[in-house]
């Protein structure tokens, strides 16, 4: 059976919460779906989807929030050109992650946040929020790099840096005994493992559920 991949949908990943310590981070993901051509039943599925790292845009410390909007803006709107398919936007709603969320649904459509939430709490939905245990945005990323469906190809600038994040990104209990996900060395950053997560997680759970308007996992 001959075996064909589409490019299902589109999404952008947005981390602007990190402050002092991680740089601002847009990513853009493309999700392929792999098919198998059968003239008997038509096109049907035969492999789980994967992502594609097509871009990463790491800004500089400080940069202020009106440059960082713009940006994406910009981004949002060369890619919304560019595919057949309308691109997401998904914003991590953290901090100052919130505000930049309210900005940018007054600017483009197909906006969404994700708000990490701690150990123990489950999926929720406020409209087009979602409230997601971090450990779950965390695993979903982890097993889509460990399981070779989270691509990361040679073009991306900085690509070495970038997959040593994903390496050391993992579960960590701190002294608290609260468990949660970030890079071993609590001097690194993740900031673009938390941009890709919250596309990856929204790509696999969110869009669905936006689509059927049912209920997302935990409720």
């Amino acid at each position: 059976m001959a075996i064909t991949q589409e490019v299902e949908d589109v999404i952008f990943g947005f981390d602007s919460s990190a402050g002092q310590v991680d740089n601002p981070v847009l990513v853009l993901l493309e999700k392929v779906q792999e098919y198998g051509e059968d003239v008997i039943k038509g096109k049907n599925a035969i492999g789980k989807p994967f992502y594609i790292m097509r871009m990463c845009e790491i800004f500089q410390l400080g940069i202020p929030t009106p440059n960082q909007i713009d940006a994406v803006i910009r981004a949002f709107k060369k890619v919304q050109d560019r595919y057949d398919i309308k691109p997401y936007l998904v914003i991590e709603t953290t901090g100052m992650g919130l505000p930049n969320y309210q900005q940018f649904e007054q600017a483009l459509p197909n906006v969404h946040g994700i708000h990490p939430t701690g150990e123990g709490s489950t999926v929720s939905q406020e409209g087009r929020i979602y409230k997601v245990p971090k450990v779950d945005l965390g695993s979903e990323l982890q097993v889509l790099y460990e399981n070779g469906r989270f691509l990361i190809p040679a073009g991306i600038k900085e690509r070495k840096k970038i997959i040593k994040q994903f390496v050391n990104f993992t579960w960590i209990r701190k002294e608290s005994g609260t468990l949660t996900v970030e890079n071993l060395k609590s001097s690194d950053h993740d900031d673009v493992c938390d941009a890709a997560a919250v596309a990856a997680w929204f790509g696999t759970y969110g869009i669905r559920k936006f689509r059927t308007m049912a209920k997302p996992p935990g409720l």
